[in-house]
């Protein structure tokens, strides 16, 4: 949980920390801004995190985001980039004006255990893939990874 504290301090964005429960996610810890108190908790599925655990071993239902279906073909790119790269990121896409973007921690066999979220409003907040959110987001899972379960999972340096 260090760590998940430092990335909201040093960020000064929404972070939170995820562990899965079966085939839902449970929120473990979730800390605000400073300056942007209660953005919104979203339910089971809503975010990045929601589809880090069981997207992975395929999805078995279709997930709900404010209140519509997501349909397969819209959640296949996001699906992609979580297989590839490790990540995932939403740019407003289901949360109005809310960017979010999601990393996991692996455990010693290689499975994902925990993910890492950050939140924050669109305009405010570069999740972009090299910039120093995202880069912040990835050195915390890295250390996560690294801390709690001893050892950098490889990347193969996709990222």
């Amino acid at each position: 949980m260090e760590a998940i504290d430092r990335l909201n301090e040093e960020t000064d964005k929404t972070v939170s920390v995820t562990v899965w429960n079966g085939n839902e996610q449970l929120i473990i810890k979730w800390l605000d801004s400073s300056t942007r108190k209660n953005l919104p908790c979203p339910p089971t599925g809503e975010t990045a995190q929601g589809i880090g655990g069981p997207v992975l071993q395929e999805l078995q239902v279709t997930p709900e985001t404010l209140g519509r279906p997501i349909t397969r073909e819209e959640l296949q790119p996001h699906l992609e980039i979580i297989k590839r790269d490790n990540y995932c990121a939403f740019f407003s896409d289901y949360l109005p004006e809310i960017d979010v973007l999601s990393r996991p921690a692996f455990d010693i066999n290689g499975s994902i255990v925990t993910v890492i979220t950050l939140l924050g409003l669109d305009r405010e907040t570069d999740i972009s893939k090299g910039s120093l959110l995202f880069e912040q987001v990835r050195g915390c899972s890295d250390r996560v990874t690294r801390q709690i379960f001893g050892q950098q999972r490889e990347d193969n340096g996709r990222d």
